[in-house]
C-alpha cells in the first residue's frame, strides 16, 4: 500500500511516535526513556534520531542493519520495514552512532530470519558495523 501511495508506512509510524513525543514536550516533560521493540525499535530509533526530549533508548529485539537483509538467503521482515531507497543514503548502524550520545542499548538483537544472533556471531557482526558490543544485553 505504501508503494501505491507513494508514501513509507514506516515513516507513517514514525511521525505517530513524533507526534506523541511533540504531545509529551508541549505537556512540559523534559525527558524521555523511548522503548521499542522488534518492528517498534525501528520506530524509536528513528524518532529518537529526530526527536529531542528523548533522553534514552532502549531497543529489544532490533535489527542491526539493512544490509544484513540483503546478504541473507531468506529473510523474515516484512516490506513495511524498509524505508524505501535507504541503503543509497545511510543504514541503521548510522542512526545507532547518532544515538550513542542518548544512552542507546540493545537487548537481544535479531538477524534477518527475526530470531536472536548465536553469541560468537553477534560480536563478529556487531565489529563489522562498528558497533559497541559493551551496549549489546544478550538475555
Amino acid at each position: 500500500h505504501g508503494l501505491m501511495l507513494r508514501e513509507s508506512l514506516l515513516g507513517r509510524r514514525v511521525h505517530d511516535v513524533l507526534s506523541t513525543l511533540d504531545l509529551f514536550a508541549a505537556a512540559g516533560c523534559e525527558e524521555v526513556h523511548l522503548v521499542g521493540h522488534g518492528l517498534g525499535a525501528l520506530n524509536a530509533t528513528f524518532a529518537a534520531c529526530l526527536h529531542p526530549v528523548v533522553k534514552r533508548v532502549t531497543l529489544c529485539h532490533a535489527l542491526l542493519s539493512y544490509h544484513e537483509l540483503t546478504q541473507a538467503a531468506v529473510q523474515s521482515w516484512p516490506l513495511s520495514a524498509l524505508p524505501m531507497g535507504a541503503l543509497k543514503e545511510f543504514d541503521l548502524p548510522d542512526c545507532y552512532r547518532m544515538l550513542r550520545r542518548k544512552g542507546v542499548s540493545f537487548e537481544r538483537p535479531w538477524n534477518a530470519r527475526r530470531r536472536d544472533w548465536p553469541r560468537g556471531e553477534l560480536r563478529a557482526h556487531l565489529k563489522t558495523l562498528g558497533m559497541d558490543w559493551a551496549r549489546v544485553r544478550r538475555g
